[in-house]
């Protein structure tokens, strides 16, 4: 198991190791190390350190999204556009009632379909034998997403 530490705080979002991690508070911790499905997911409200991963050279393996609504971007008839990753999409309100209320809890998390995505993932990362990190950004509000996201070492030297 490997430690990874990274900051949330203003420009200085990097990610260090125990070698060269710097001596100040606030300090994230992760394990690289092959967890279980179960386990409790690191999890980050209205912000995502995946940026900072993926700058320093992890591995993204996969991303999970529990939700994924958009952020809204002009309202039509009874529903509302939507900007997503395959573009823009219409959603209801109840749609975007539905996301705002469920970003984050623990019963998206629990939804069959997200559990077998999960299970999936650990499972396949597991059997072969890749350590991971692990964690969850969800936002409500105005964006509204839920992501896990699986990040191995890949070029990443600390």
């Amino acid at each position: 198991m490997t430690k990874i530490y990274h900051t949330d705080w203003g420009g200085n979002r990097q990610i260090y190791t125990e070698a060269n991690k710097p001596n100040i508070e606030g300090l994230i911790e992760h394990e690289l190390k092959n967890h279980e499905f179960g386990e409790k997911i690191q999890s980050f409200a209205g912000w995502t350190p995946h940026y900072q991963f993926e700058e320093a050279g992890f591995k993204l393996e996969k991303k999970v999204d529990l939700l994924r609504i958009g952020k809204p971007v002009k309202r039509i008839k009874n529903g509302a556009f939507q900007v997503n990753v395959e573009g823009v999409i219409e959603i209801t309100p109840e749609d975007e009632q539905y996301g705002r209320a469920n970003a984050g809890t623990k019963g998206i998390l629990r939804t069959p379909e997200n559990k077998l995505l999960l299970r999936n993932e650990y499972e396949r990362l597991n059997n072969s034998q890749i350590p991971f990190v692990v964690f969850r950004t969800y936002r409500g509000w105005p964006a509204i997403w839920d992501s896990v996201y699986f990040f191995s070492q890949g070029e990443f030297k600390g």
